[in-house]
Formats: structure tokens, sequence, C-alpha cells
């Protein structure tokens, strides 16, 4: 009755609403959009207004968009874009699009020639990036780099994309990845880019950088993993300590004593693992009965019902249950 009451032709007036019924209007949307999609009967005969943009959306309502969305939705949070289509009175891909592209222009900001830096490099701009990298004396510096190839490309997407090419371009052998593998291992992380290129004949030495960043890398997080498998039981339970809404690696990662990148690599190889391996009898126990205690409506059911399980996460929980049940069915 407040919705039919407070629908304008373009738009409810959901603040109205929301004091009506003594909610909040975010308690007010989540559930109009329960019921909107659980139980349907329920608002048989009841029209919402949606508009479906054909153009961007005006400033006035993308910054409401947005004042929403930042208070309502934290960064760790998934966005509802329903409930936000149902606050605003505009279809959801209006929304989603509008928001995207209002992000892209912070974050990515245009040139003065209207590009922006994440845009694709055309063969002509690899052609004039090509011939300045290679004539140093000419152009000595990024910036001069810069400034030659055009288009609004800064000093730092030229050397970005000159690195690319150079990887790209080169073709190794196993053979020379061995060597620079040795280097690497001999020079303890001091190594001598002369006499790599004076070994690969054909290489520049922008390639040889690069190859050998990547074997580095590569054995840095390959050795990070195998010290995370020997602190497994430490690495789980400083994930289950530090995880709240989302895991804080940054912690984990000072307690187990490894990089948080490895930290994470590991956990979730571990959870891959688990989700794919076959349930123990204790497990199926332990979920039977946790199930039993928590009632089927209550809030983060699975959530409890994982923590008395211990091995599984909560989707995978809920989803052993319901097959469960459809087979006793």
């Amino acid at each position: 009755d407040a919705i039919q009451r407070n629908t304008g032709p373009t738009r409810v007036q959901w603040s109205t609403v929301a004091q009506e019924v003594n909610r909040t209007v975010f308690d007010t949307l989540s559930l109009t959009y329960g019921l909107l999609h659980h139980r349907s009967n329920v608002w048989q005969g009841l029209s919402l207004p949606v508009t479906w943009l054909k153009q961007p959306m005006d400033a006035g309502t993308l910054n409401e968009m947005q004042q929403f969305i930042k208070e309502h939705y934290k960064d760790k949070q998934v966005v509802n874009w329903d409930i936000v289509s149902l606050y605003l009175g505009i279809d959801a891909r209006s929304c989603v699009a509008a928001y995207t592209e209002s992000v892209l222009k912070r974050v990515m900001p245009a040139d003065a020639a209207g590009r922006r830096h994440n845009v694709r490099w055309t063969p002509e701009e690899i052609e004039r990036l090509t011939y300045a990298a290679t004539n140093k004396d000419k152009y000595p510096l990024w910036k001069d780099i810069a400034a030659y190839v055009g288009n609004g490309r800064t000093p730092s997407s030229c050397y970005s994309a000159w690195r690319q090419q150079q990887g790209r371009n080169a073709k190794w052998t196993a053979e020379e990845q061995h060597l620079i593998d040795n280097e690497i291992k001999q020079s303890h992380g001091k190594i001598d880019w002369d006499k790599l290129l004076a070994l690969l004949p054909g290489k520049t030495k922008t390639q040889i950088y690069v190859k050998a960043d990547k074997i580095r890398s590569a054995s840095n997080t390959s050795k990070a993993y195998q010290m995370a498998e020997s602190k497994k039981q430490l690495l789980f339970g400083a994930v289950k300590r530090y995880t709240d809404t989302e895991t804080d690696w940054v912690k984990v990662s000072d307690e187990v004593g490894i990089s948080p990148a490895a930290c994470r690599k590991a956990y979730l190889k571990y959870e891959q693992q688990k989700a794919t391996s076959r349930w123990t009898k204790p497990e199926l126990d332990r979920l039977l009965n946790a199930a039993s205690i928590f009632d089927e409506k209550a809030a983060n059911r699975w959530e409890a019902v994982a923590q008395m399980v211990g091995t599984r996460t909560a989707a995978q929980c809920g989803t052993k249950f319901r097959h469960l049940n459809n087979n006793v069915i």
C-alpha cells in the first residue's frame, strides 16, 4: 500500500515508503526485492516504473546512484544492481553501464586528444615506438619517445608497450632459458647483464631483462607456495582468524611468514582441492547434525553450518545438503 501511494510516473519515493513502514530505505528496498523475486503472488497487479535509458544518465541521477552505492555497498561487497534499479526506477543494465563509465573516467582520464591510455596500440603506433626506441641517439629519453609516438601516449605507457613488444618478439630455446636461470642462481640478485648479452647473441638487453624477470617471478612464487605447504595448519588458522567479510591477507602473511600473494594462492588451491574431493563420513555426520540445529529460514544458516563442519565452505555445505535431500526424496 505504501508503495502504491508513493509511486510517481518515473520512480517510487522510497524515503517516504520507508518512513511509513518504519524501516530504513535500504531495508525497504531489500524486502521489496526479495518479495518481488520469491513471492510474486503478493505483488499481483503492482506495477513499478522502470525507465530504459536511450541517452547517457544525467549528472544528478548518476551522482545519486554513486552516493547510494557508496553508502550501502563497500568495496568488499558485490553490488545488487536489481536493488539499485528499484531505487532509481532505471533498468539495471543502464545503471551498470553508467556506473562503469563513470569509474573508467575517474581512474583512466582521457588525454587532450580524448583518448584513454588503456586503448589498444595501433600498428602505426607500434611502428613509431619501435623506430624511436631503436634510435637512442635521436630519442635518448622515454619522454622523447612518447612525444614522437604522439596520440597522448605517456613515457610510462611507451616503456611498458616496448617491454611487452620485446617479450612477444623473442623466441627462447630451453638452453637459453637454462643459461638465464643459472645466472640468476649464481648472481644472488646481482645479474651481469653484459655477460648474458654476450652469451645470448641475437637477443637485446631488454628482451633478456624481461625473460629473466619472468623466470625469477615464477621461481619465487613456486618457492613461496612450497613454504606455504609446510605451514598449512598455520595458514588455515590465520585465515579463519582474519576473515570477516573478506580475508586480510597482510595479517595472514605476518603470522605465516610468507608473502600475501603466496598465502592467498596456497589457500585458494587448498579450497579448490577440497571442493572436488569426496565428502568423508565424519564430514557428512557433522553436516547433517549442524543442518538439523539451524533453522532453514535462519540468517547465515550455511555459514554457521560450515563452521561446525570445519572443512567445507558455506556454499559447499548448502549444495551437499540439497543433493542429499534430493537423493532421499
